[in-house]
C-alpha cells in the first residue's frame, strides 16, 4: 500500500456493522472486500490506493461569505475524518463503500466558493481504502465535491461541474473520465 504524507497514520476499521440508522432502519454492512483500483488519471484527478489518512495541512478555514452546512448523521469513516482535522462535506455509501467528501476549508473566488484541498475518500469494512485527489492550479476548477447520479456511479465536481465519475463494484473502482462535448458530438 502507498503512504500518504509523513504524519499519515493508519485508519481505524470504523464500525464494519454499520451502526448508522437513518430513517429507522439499518444501513446496510460495509464490504469486507478489497477491489481493484484504477490506476488512470482522469486529467488532474488520481485514484491512490492506501490505507493510512494524512492529516489536514491546517486547520479548516472558513469564510463568512461561504456558508459550510453540517451533514445532520455521520458514518464512522467521516468520523475518523473529522477527527484528523478535515471538514467533511458528503458522506455516501455505494455498492458496499463508504465515499467521504473531505476538505481543509472553503475560499470565495470568482466562480463562488470553492473547497480547499478536496479529496474523496474510500472505505471498506476494514478502513481506508483509496484516496482520489486533485492537483488542478486552477481552485475553480478543483474537486470540491461528489454526487451519486447512479446506483455504481459516484461524479467527482468541481464548481465548474463535473470532472469524472468512479464506477463502483465489488469487483473494481475505476476512475474515469467524462467525455467532452467535443468527444460526444463527433461520436454522433
Amino acid at each position: 500500500m502507498t503512504r500518504v504524507g509523513g504524519d499519515a497514520k493508519p485508519v481505524p476499521d470504523g464500525n464494519a456493522k454499520e451502526g448508522s440508522v437513518e430513517g429507522g432502519s439499518a444501513l446496510p454492512l460495509l464490504s469486507s472486500g478489497t477491489p481493484a483500483l484504477s490506476t488512470e488519471r482522469a486529467g488532474s484527478l488520481r485514484l491512490v490506493p492506501t490505507d493510512r489518512l494524512p492529516p489536514a495541512k491546517q486547520s479548516v478555514q472558513t469564510d463568512a461569505q461561504c456558508p459550510r452546512p453540517t451533514l445532520p448523521s455521520l458514518s464512522a469513516q467521516a468520523k475518523v475524518a473529522i477527527t484528523a482535522g478535515w471538514h467533511v462535506s458528503a458522506d455516501t455509501l455505494v455498492n458496499g463503500f463508504q465515499f467521504v467528501m473531505v476538505d481543509a476549508g472553503v475560499k470565495r473566488g470568482s466562480a463562488g466558493c470553492a473547497a480547499i484541498g478536496g479529496s474523496a475518500l474510500v472505505f471498506n469494512a476494514h478502513g481506508l481504502i483509496a484516496i482520489a485527489y486533485d492537483r488542478n492550479a486552477k481552485q475553480s476548477s478543483r474537486l470540491s465535491s461528489l454526487t451519486v447520479p447512479q446506483p455504481g456511479v459516484v461524479q467527482l465536481l468541481s464548481l465548474k461541474g463535473p470532472l469524472a465519475e468512479l464506477s463502483v463494484t465489488d469487483q473494481q473502482i475505476g476512475l474515469r473520465p467524462l467525455a467532452t462535448s467535443k468527444r460526444n458530438r463527433s461520436s454522433r
